[in-house]
């Protein structure tokens, strides 16, 4: 296999090389198919870039290219990093420089200066997307709290169940409860997951209980601390999903039925 290989070598190069310098370029790993795709894509006579790559084969410096196929690499390298800073690959010098190392070296420090530029650009044109979002769902979030009281506004047995009246209030809450309602304030103003307050009648204004759902899916409901949930103590306070059984369960069970009203 590597004797046809030698004489296919000699045969594109058109019997320009010997027999023996094609031995040595296929010991020293060359890859003819896509050396040849490389010459041919940048123009260039293939002799002349296998042996200009083989000036880097054993080369201590930038790493030391233990093979023609390695050298072939690193000089792909700085073609992709060359060919993305403007540089002039048109001209020969340009195309093989006298040091491929070292213009190997300063043209990927370039694009990697330059590619940081352009992640940062990108970075902060999504954060300013994001602002933008976030203060369009502000805007246009009387609408969807209006939905929301439409579908979830429930009051019984001396409970009440309603949506925030905005972000603010969503803040206030988990600093008055002391839980982490306050990083979901965002999420539920612009519509990525619902934020309900559950309160007693007769303080309707005064933090109590949070409920998070889903559709008609209780997700979670906690009140000052978390009850201790999270605390190696354990609970301090019992479960309210256990304690208000009865009122979550008429709740969800008449938002299951569509969420009718009547008189009552």
């Amino acid at each position: 296999n590597r004797d046809i290989q030698i004489l296919e070598l000699r045969k594109r190069l058109k019997g320009s090389a010997s027999l023996a310098q094609c031995a040595e370029w296929m010991r020293n790993g060359l890859n003819i198919q896509k050396t040849f795709s490389a010459a041919k894509k940048w123009n260039l006579p293939p002799e002349k870039l296998i042996r200009y790559l083989g000036g880097y084969v054993g080369c201590a410096q930038y790493g030391g290219m233990s093979s023609l196929g390695s050298a072939l690499r690193f000089w792909a390298d700085y073609l992709t990093a060359a060919e993305a800073t403007g540089y002039l690959l048109h001209r020969e010098n340009v195309l093989l420089p006298r040091n491929l190392g070292a213009a190997h070296d300063e043209a990927t420090k370039k694009h990697r200066a330059q590619l940081e530029r352009e992640w940062a650009a990108q970075r902060q044109a999504e954060q300013a997307e994001r602002e933008h979002q976030a203060r369009l769902a502000e805007e246009r979030y009387d609408e969807r709290r209006l939905k929301l009281e439409k579908k979830y506004g429930f009051a019984m047995s001396g409970y009440v169940l309603r949506a925030p009246l905005g972000k603010d209030e969503i803040l206030a809450e988990a600093r008055k409860l002391q839980h982490c309602v306050g990083g979901y304030a965002a999420r539920h103003i612009q519509g990525k997951t619902t934020i309900l307050f559950m309160r007693k009648v007769k303080k309707p204004d005064e933090p109590w209980l949070t409920i998070e759902i889903n559709g008609n899916k209780l997700v979670q409901i906690h009140g000052y601390k978390n009850e201790g949930v999270h605390t190696t103590k354990g609970r301090f306070a019992p479960d309210p999903r256990e304690v208000y059984r009865e009122f979550l369960d008429t709740w969800l069970d008449w938002m299951e039925k569509g969420s009718k009203r009547d008189k009552r």
